[in-house]
């Protein structure tokens, strides 16, 4: 067992330069039996088209046999071709050099006031200008997000969208009485995240600053920080501190989480956790003290290639010190069975807490959230995602600490499989349009948020919540 403790303060860093562009290497993945929109993207070159029909010199007869050219037709051929080696294209040479110049005075012509129209257009319509930036399309369905509160109050919640037809990445947040904000492009993201990518997002408590982690079209994972009522946002030193050795699994996904640290006087380390490319296994991330990025060696077992991973935090007892903390991570083995693992004071026992939660479908997005109560002994823990039939599901377990709750043990804790949306006591819930598809979790004072796609809203992401008695849908959340 080995325990790591690299933590940092939350502060600006240093502005980095343009990283080198990483070889970009080809990935052979065999295809999932169950494709699951927004599992990653994977770009293929098409390759020259073949035509397929057979060359003949010569015809069929009218019997359909192909005869050969007899004397004189071989005669007529040679004299015509004398006569063609005089013209071009079937056309007499002044003929010919005639319409070219034609031609070619048209295309400058043409180019030019193609030019003057083209960029009259792009002033009218202001694309890729920061004062007036691409909206997020309302024709596609965004395919992965992010949220973060944490005030855990209604007017602070903040959710991060990257729609499904381009890179962009969007922030929606909510003001006071739940009113919805013009979203808003985050700029300043080099290199561009690949297309139809997972995230993550983060913000400790008390920080106004979020910070996002996404994958370039190599697989290498970047950072950046910003904050939500400005899209200049600035990249960080994660790519550079680890020489651009983090390299995702294509397809899978990442979770982040802040984490409390005694010697960092309230403020938060980071970690991160992602399925590595090379060996496929769930791997440990980590800022620390020095304001570095490390790769620890907290290594869990082989994951899924495709599968994404899921946080809940447990903060320490009376939410002001660094004991007693756990960390819940949820993900796909190879097998596609859910794997839960819990994290105490960053201490890790795979033999003794792991914990099979049953199969899934590969590849299936998943949430977590946790309601604690102010001594971390009755933490209820949550594991969501989107089942077949399109509703919300979830297995409800205890989140304690056995540091903390005497002869706690947290393996066998977590209920059957429960759809939110046939529970008695649930009001009129959203159903998902994505079996399997994205969704994010946060907790609100004493109730959960969760958000999605809805069948009935396909170009928007759906909040519903929980509270102490029931599920229902809030509203559209962007």
């Amino acid at each position: 067992m080995w325990q790591v403790d690299p933590f940092s303060r939350l502060k600006p860093e240093r502005v980095q330069p343009s990283p080198p562009v990483a070889p970009s290497l080809i990935e052979t993945q065999p295809s999932p039996p169950e494709v699951v929109p927004g599992g990653g993207d994977t770009h293929e070159q098409p390759g020259l088209e073949v035509a397929d029909f057979d060359y003949r010199p010569f015809g069929p007869d009218s019997s359909g046999q192909v005869k050969p050219l007899t004397e004189d037709e071989d005669w007529n051929f040679d004299r015509k071709h004398e006569r063609d080696s005089h013209r071009i294209c079937g056309l007499k040479r002044w003929i010919f050099f005639s319409l070219l110049g034609l031609l070619l005075v048209a295309a400058v012509v043409g180019g030019a006031v193609g030019g003057i129209l083209g960029s009259h257009s792009s002033a009218s319509n202001g694309s890729n200008n920061s004062t007036n930036p691409p909206l997020p399309t309302t024709t596609t369905v965004p395919i992965a997000m992010a949220v973060v509160n944490p005030a855990q109050s209604e007017a602070g919640t903040t959710i991060i969208r990257q729609d499904n037809s381009t890179e962009l990445f969007y922030i929606h947040t909510t003001a006071g009485n739940r009113q919805q904000r013009d979203p808003i492009l985050i700029e300043g993201l080099n290199p561009a995240p690949s297309k139809n990518t997972s995230f993550a997002a983060l913000q400790a408590p008390g920080s106004t600053t979020i910070r996002i982690f996404y994958t370039a079209d190599n697989n290498t994972m970047f950072d950046a920080y910003g904050s939500a009522d400005n899209g200049t946002w600035t990249m960080g030193q994660l790519a550079s501190d680890t020489r651009y050795g983090v390299l995702v699994s294509p397809g899978s996904g990442f979770a982040a989480t802040p984490w409390t640290v005694e010697y960092l006087n309230g403020e938060y380390g980071l970690r991160v956790y992602y399925v590595d490319r090379t060996t496929k296994a769930v791997q440990e991330l980590a800022y620390n003290q020095g304001g570095v990025w490390v790769i620890t060696n907290i290594r869990f077992s082989t994951a899924l290639q495709n599968g994404k991973i899921a946080l809940a935090w447990v903060r320490a007892a009376n939410f002001s010190y660094t004991d007693n903390q756990v960390l819940h991570v949820f993900y796909q083995d190879v097998r596609a069975n859910l794997v839960h693992i819990p994290g105490y004071d960053g201490r890790w026992d795979f033999n003794a807490n792991s914990e099979n939660l049953g199969t899934l479908p590969e590849g299936t997005y998943l949430a977590a959230s946790v309601m604690q109560d102010t001594v971390a002994t009755n933490n209820t823990l949550r594991i969501m995602w989107i089942s077949q039939a399109n509703h919300l599901t979830l297995l409800r377990g205890k989140g304690a600490s056995p540091d903390v709750v005497r002869g706690f043990r947290p393996r066998g804790t977590f209920s059957k499989p429960i759809d939110a949306v046939n529970i008695p006591e649930t009001r009129n819930l959203a159903i998902a349009s994505v079996p399997g598809g994205a969704l994010a979790s946060v907790t609100i004072g004493e109730e959960i948020r969760v958000y999605y796609n809805s069948l009935q809203t396909r170009q928007s992401i759906v909040e519903v919540g929980l509270d102490r008695t029931s599920w229902f849908t809030v509203g559209l959340a962007t």
